[in-house]
C-alpha cells in the first residue's frame, strides 16, 4: 500500500502484553472512533513497538498509524491492523476527586425522626 493509514480515536483500554512464543510477543490497543456511528477497534502493536503503549492512558484521543495484515488460514480470511507509531492528540485531565463530608447523624432524618422514605 502506498497510502500511510491512519485512525483517529479516543484510548478505551490498553492491555497487557502477551508473549505468543519466544521470539513474538504482542500488545493490543483499544480505541473509539468519534464517528457519527463510532467504531471500536482494537490494533495491535508487537515486538519493539509494544513499548510505544507504556504513557498511553485511557481516555487520550490519539492518532494511530498502521498497516493492514491479511492472511488466509485454513479455508478462513483474517484482517490485523498492526500499529507502528501512535501521537496524543489531547491528553485527558485528571478529575478531581470530590471531597466526602461527614454527614450529620440528625440531617438525614426526617420529620418523623427516621430516614424511612414513609
Amino acid at each position: 500500500m502506498k497510502d500511510k493509514l491512519a485512525i483517529k480515536g479516543t484510548v478505551i483500554d490498553v492491555l497487557d502484553t502477551i508473549m505468543l512464543s519466544e521470539k513474538f510477543i504482542k500488545r493490543e490497543l483499544i480505541i473509539e472512533t468519534d464517528d457519527m456511528y463510532p467504531q471500536t477497534v482494537k490494533i495491535d502493536f508487537t515486538q519493539i513497538r509494544i513499548s510505544l503503549l507504556d504513557k498511553i492512558k485511557i481516555g487520550q484521543v490519539v492518532d494511530v498509524h498502521f498497516n493492514v495484515r491479511g492472511k488466509k488460514w485454513q479455508d478462513k480470511y483474517y484482517v490485523n491492523l498492526e500499529g507502528w507509531d501512535i501521537d496524543v492528540i489531547k491528553d485527558i485531565k485528571p478529575i478531581p476527586k470530590p471531597s466526602v463530608e461527614p454527614k450529620n447523624v440528625n440531617e438525614s432524618q426526617n420529620e418523623y425522626g427516621d430516614d424511612f422514605p414513609f
